[in-house]
């Protein structure tokens, strides 16, 4: 068996700058990825706190490029980016930045649209049963209650 060294807390800095540089990472993917590699929280912190200094990480950007990608490419709702960006534990105030760049009438528009796919898809003929089954589908994706009634009621007509 061989004996293989631990990896100092330099070579972790290094290999963060890199993943860092080719990937978005906030502050706690990266403190999670070195624990997971048996990193003290001490060393994690040390390289998280020098990544920092550096701008390779930061949870501002970091939440903006999440929100963005998300809510473009995903269609996620504010609800579920909010969630994601807290499981990460990501500022308040940060994540709400974030959210309200999020254009509301093109929000809207968007989750109309997803909303007017899947009812193409929906095969239930029970008014009622369509439209509680448009209601999860909206809910699930993260769309406010508020709006899930009005997207609802637009689509399947009041």
């Amino acid at each position: 068996m061989t004996d293989r060294k631990k990896p100092g807390k330099h070579e972790a800095l290094q290999k963060m700058q890199r993943l860092c540089s080719m990937r978005e990472k906030c502050r706690h993917d990266v403190l999670e990825k070195l624990r997971g590699s048996g990193f003290s929280t001490e060393d994690a912190e040390w390289v998280v706190i020098k990544l920092e200094e550096d701008r390779f990480i930061d949870d501002t950007r970091y939440a903006g490029f999440f929100t963005r990608d998300k809510y473009k490419f995903n269609h996620w709702g504010r609800l579920k980016i909010r969630h994601a960006l807290q499981v990460k534990n990501i500022e308040k105030d940060i994540i709400e930045d974030a959210l309200s760049a999020i254009d509301q009438e093109e929000y809207i528009s968007v989750m109309e649209g997803e909303a007017i796919k899947k009812n193409r898809t929906v095969k239930e003929e029970d008014s009622y049963r369509r439209k509680v089954k448009l209601m999860q589908f909206l809910a699930g994706r993260g769309v406010e209650p508020n709006y899930v009634y009005e997207i609802v009621d637009k689509i399947l007509g009041g």
